[in-house]
């Protein structure tokens, strides 16, 4: 196992939010996170990704999918402690 293997391991379980778990797989839709989580603080859709963070107790979360003419899959979900950034870009 490599030390990116060690830091980065793939969680497979349920995330607690409002009272409900919630899973994810590849295919959980931009629109189901937005409906969980609220309106994005930032994101953006180019030619093969498209990319959403939020903001949700202190925590920043980021969401990538793949798309391409055959539909989206969701490649990642990212975790980490809010840096504040986008807190000044909040409306």
């Amino acid at each position: 196992m490599s030390i990116i293997d060690d830091w980065y391991n793939s969680y497979t379980s349920g995330i607690f939010f409002r009272e409900h778990t919630f899973y994810f797989d590849e295919d959980t839709r931009v629109e189901d996170i937005e409906a969980i989580l609220g309106k994005a603080v930032d994101g953006f859709k180019d030619a093969i990704e498209i990319s959403r963070t939020f903001i949700v107790s202190g925590l920043e979360i980021e969401f990538s999918w793949y798309h391409d003419n055959e539909g989206t899959a969701l490649t990642y979900m990212i975790i980490q402690h809010d840096n504040g950034f986008y807190h000044s870009s909040c409306s």
